[in-house]
Formats: C-alpha cells, sequence, structure tokens
C-alpha cells in the first residue's frame, strides 16, 4: 500500500483542494479518511484515493448519459 501526503493529492492525483476542503470532505463522509502518521504527519491510501476519483468519473458519465437522453445502465442487485 503507497500512502500520499497532502501535497502528493495535488502533483500525483490533481486533486486541487485545499487542506480546508479536504477536511471539510473527509467530515461528510466525501474523501477517504486521512490515516495519522504521527502528531503533525498525515496520508491517504493511495487505493482509496484512486477508488474515489473512479467513482467520480463514474458519476460524471452517468449524468452525461442522461443529459443526452440515454438512460444509465442499472445496477443489479446479487
Amino acid at each position: 500500500m503507497r500512502l500520499l501526503r497532502f501535497p502528493q493529492l495535488k502533483s500525483e492525483k490533481g486533486i486541487p483542494f485545499c487542506r480546508v476542503h479536504i477536511d471539510r470532505l473527509e467530515r461528510a463522509n466525501k474523501f477517504p479518511s486521512r490515516i495519522r502518521l504521527g502528531t503533525n504527519t498525515v496520508a491517504w491510501a493511495e487505493e482509496e484515493v484512486d477508488a474515489w476519483i473512479s467513482a467520480r468519473m463514474k458519476a460524471r458519465e452517468d449524468r452525461m448519459l442522461e443529459q443526452a437522453g440515454t438512460p444509465a445502465p442499472r445496477k443489479t442487485v446479487v
């Protein structure tokens, strides 16, 4: 597992949010939770950040399909 520090969220993953906004998203359960590494050191699991980005891209694609008049594919519950 690879951990990402805050600067890497911006430089490697392209997440443009400031620290305060990421904190708000975390509290609202809309961003992966940080991992406390030390008193003043936090990081995020890269796998969780990648999954969060993928989910946002999927939601965007679904919205674009709905706007074009094509219903988004339904998820089947197994």
